[in-house]
């Protein structure tokens, strides 16, 4: 057994053979505006837990 991989498939393969793929981004990264509306909405209690702003409304 030879420590040098048996390379003769990938000589043979045939590149244009494979087909053209569109891709499309699925999980897009939230805009500059979503995060800081984000940051408004949640305050942080005193432990430093994160809580929504409607449990502080009251207080």
């Amino acid at each position: 057994m030879s420590d040098k991989p048996d390379l003769s498939e990938v000589e043979k393969f045939d590149r244009s053979k494979l087909r053209k793929t569109n891709t499309k981004e699925k999980n897009t990264l939230p805009s500059k505006e979503t995060i800081q509306q984000e940051k408004e909405c949640v305050q942080t209690s005193e432990d430093g837990n994160l809580l929504p702003r409607a449990v502080f409304s009251n207080a």
